[in-house]
């Protein structure tokens, strides 16, 4: 039974990444971190089949590391084809521009570079305390401003 409930509640992230290292290290770390959780990457400089994103499929939360400053994370969604899941899908975006978290249309930040335990813990309360939900995020950006 215990195992019905862990699949019951078993989470799954996407990774968008312009950096193959950079998704990897991510993947690893929130599979290692979170024990319920599915972790798929996609990299943008790595071709990949065009895949339909359907609502049965849809990931839980979308994690967007842009590394280098020139990339753009809503670029990087688009070219991806999970522009359509801004607004219905949490995303946390990783880098090193500021901005403004929105969390009307659940989109959280985390500063590139990152420290792996700020990654998990952000995660972990996206995805099992809803916190975009009904809120109490505040980016890292937003709190220096404050």
């Amino acid at each position: 039974m215990e195992n019905a409930n862990a699949e019951a509640t078993e989470k799954k992230v996407l990774v968008l990444s312009d950096n193959e290292t950079l998704a990897q290290v991510i993947e690893f770390s929130l599979r290692n971190g979170l024990k319920t959780i599915q972790v798929r990457s996609l990299v943008m400089s790595v071709p990949q089949e065009r895949q339909d994103h359907d609502a049965d499929n849809a990931p839980d939360l979308i994690v967007v590391a842009m590394s280098s400053p020139s990339n753009e994370p809503v670029v990087a969604l688009a070219r991806a084809s999970l522009g359509s899941y801004i607004g219905r899908v949490p995303i946390l975006i990783i880098s090193d521009k500021c901005f403004q978290a929105d969390l009307a249309v659940q989109i959280a930040h985390l500063d590139f570079p990152f420290v792996i335990g700020m990654l998990n813990d952000k995660v972990n309360d996206i995805l099992y305390h809803d916190i975009l939900a009904g809120s109490g995020i505040v980016s890292e950006v937003e709190a220096r401003m404050a």
